[in-house]
């Protein structure tokens, strides 16, 4: 099971504590943060990795766009969208990406960390992992 992190600096508060939320409560899931978009990008176009889970945080719509001119790479991972402008436009723009959750970064990130826990459902003793 992997999870991969997607933010600018622009969005790194949030962020930051994202990733923290994530090796507290996942331990035995491969975490990977990516500050840069086209970084990613080529993480999803390498057919060695897999990336089961993204959790996408962009700052404004033009990081949203970035994104959704990605969606093509995004089939056979489920999408986690923590929007930084609440905005119904930014919204109805992040709908294309097809998240399973979607969430704005002014509300309580916990809830990211309770959807990442059911889609990865964690045993009780924590040895198992299934999607």
């Amino acid at each position: 099971m992997t999870i991969c992190i997607c933010a600018t600096d622009r969005a790194a508060e949030s962020v930051v504590y994202l990733e923290r939320l994530m090796e507290d409560i996942l331990p035995e899931v491969g975490i990977y943060s990516y500050h840069n978009i086209r970084d990613f990008e080529e993480r999803l176009r390498d057919p060695r990795q897999v990336t089961d889970i993204a959790v996408l945080a962009p700052a404004d719509e033009q990081e949203l766009n970035e994104y959704a001119d990605l969606r093509g790479l995004f089939d056979d991972t489920k999408v986690l969208l923590v929007l930084h402008e609440c905005s119904r436009k930014m919204v109805l723009r992040g709908h294309i990406l097809r998240p399973r959750f979607m969430i704005f970064a002014d509300t309580e990130l916990e809830v990211v960390g309770s959807v990442l826990e059911k889609m990865t459902d964690i045993t009780n003793n924590g040895n198992s992992l299934r999607m």
